[in-house]
């Protein structure tokens, strides 16, 4: 009877022990579990400063494109109009010797 009191008792001391054991282990496990969600959450809150990001560099790249292309526009409209100038001067020209050519005649 004492020997089986005694193996009752490790048993319980055995068990009692597996329970510690297996409840450092969920412990660890939930721990983990939870800094994973933490580590989840800062994965997911960098991953969307990257796309802002990225998002903020291809606005400001097309914004700069945009610019260049209104800066070209300018120029050419100005580029023109000084031709059309200058085309007009000459027709003008050509007309006055043309018409101080029939006069000759």
């Amino acid at each position: 009877q004492i020997l089986l009191n005694k193996l009752n008792l490790l048993q319980d001391q055995q068990a009692e022990t597996y329970g510690n054991i297996f409840k450092q282990v969920v412990e660890v496990v939930v721990e983990k579990l939870i800094t994973s969600d933490i580590s989840t959450a800062q994965m997911e809150r960098e991953y969307q400063r990257l796309v802002e990001e990225r998002e903020n560099t291809l606005t400001r790249q097309l914004d700069s494109i945009n610019e260049s292309r209104r800066t070209e526009a300018k120029n050419f409209e100005e580029q023109l109009g000084k031709l059309m100038k200058e085309h007009r001067n000459v027709v003008g020209e050509l007309q006055e010797s043309i018409d101080y050519q029939k006069a000759k005649l």
